[in-house]
């Protein structure tokens, strides 16, 4: 009679915060897709319109870049903290976020991912350029990014390399490898939503150029989420991937450049 019970209580338990998962879920993607339509294309749209033509000007484009990062990413933050203390799901705060399962290995296991990542994705976005050229005859656009940090001065350089280094990685892995992946799962299946929420994240970031290559990078974040159970190794891989190339892209575009032409 007690291990019925036993078993009957485990099973009502399991039950009460499965259905806890599911109505946080809703809450967060829907703050989520919000958020990101807003900012990334409501936004951008509005001051893309009111500041036509004043791209080529440094000035004006330092300050939107930097202006663009805060109102990107600074909003969703709070957005989802908010949401995550008001939401009616009785889930602990890293339970929501999944930052739990913490390992020691998660810090030296981005070094070792690189090591076949980045050339992989390197030669992704390099065959795709070359492709372009030579079967299209078309030459695929640099990144806003990289015309930017040309005429960017160290200040500008410093508050990009955080948020694409530090900030970009925990908002983005709590918001596709999270929050749009469960949701997407529980509507679909794990390999579904694998897929979606990779083409998801490569599409929202990048030209054409890049995007192939964030995808892969997005699919093996995904996996590391779903192996680990845990957000962890997602955002310090993330971290450490943007670190190499965004290094590798100022060391181009700041020294290499530079003194082909001097």
């Amino acid at each position: 009679m007690s291990e019925a019970l036993t078993k009957k209580t485990v099973i009502s338990e399991f039950s009460d915060n499965k259905h806890e998962e599911i109505i946080w879920y809703k809450q967060s993607f829907l703050v989520t897709i919000i958020c990101i339509v807003t900012i990334y294309i409501v936004l951008p749209t509005l001051v893309f319109l009111s500041n036509k033509g004043s791209v080529n000007n440094s000035n004006v484009s330092e300050a939107a870049i930097i202006q663009s990062l805060i109102i990107s990413q600074l909003p969703i933050i709070v957005a989802l903290i908010i949401t995550s203390f008001s939401s009616s799901a009785k889930l602990s705060f890293n339970e929501k976020f999944m930052l739990k399962n913490w390992r020691w290995k998660f810090i030296v296991l981005p070094l070792g991912i690189e090591l076949w990542l980045l050339p992989v994705t390197a030669l992704t976005t390099i065959s795709i350029q070359f492709i372009s050229q030579k079967l299209f005859n078309t030459h695929l656009p640099e990144q806003h990014i990289q015309e930017l940090l040309k005429n960017s001065n160290n200040q500008t350089v410093i508050i990009i390399a955080i948020s694409a280094i530090i900030i970009a990685p925990i908002l983005e892995e709590i918001m596709f490898r999270k929050i749009i992946f469960d949701f997407t799962k529980n509507k679909t299946n794990q390999l579904a939503a694998t897929i979606i929420t990779s083409s998801l994240f490569a599409i929202m970031h990048a030209t054409i150029l890049i995007t192939p290559a964030l995808f892969i990078l997005a699919i093996i974040l995904q996996n590391l989420y779903i192996k680990y159970n845990s957000i962890y190794p997602c955002i310090l891989l993330h971290m450490v991937h943007n670190l190499i190339a965004f290094s590798i892209l100022i060391y181009f575009i700041k020294f290499w450049q530079t003194s082909q032409f001097v």
